[in-house]
């Protein structure tokens, strides 16, 4: 998230693959189509290792926001600040990247 709250979205190879690259450029796909831009920082806290690959954190995106083209701030007001998430982190070759990111729906922070 952060890579793409930075406007990186060509770095996604240095720490996406499988699922969770594919997520995130269709996810850019979407903004760009809607002349949208994704402004702010996103955080993260309480991350726990829960088996060899995979780890529980929260996501804390209250300070990301969806801005059109004149600025406009449509962040959706019922967004949630915070969102309890799964990342499934895999070795591929010499670096570990993360191939999958879920919510943990019905689940808090």
């Amino acid at each position: 998230m952060n890579l793409s709250d930075a406007g990186m979205h060509e770095q996604f190879d240095q720490v996406l693959s499988g699922e969770a690259k594919q997520a995130a450029l269709q996810a850019n796909d979407i903004m760009a189509e809607l002349n949208l831009e994704q402004v702010g920082e996103t955080d993260y806290f309480d991350l726990e290792q829960i088996s060899s690959s995979k780890w529980r954190f929260c996501m804390d995106v209250s300070e990301t926001k969806i801005l059109d083209q004149l600025g406009n701030d449509l962040t959706p007001e019922a967004r949630p600040t915070h969102l309890p998430m799964t990342m499934t982190l895999e070795s591929l070759g010499s670096t570990k990247k993360i191939t999958e990111l879920e919510i943990r729906r019905f689940e808090n922070c």
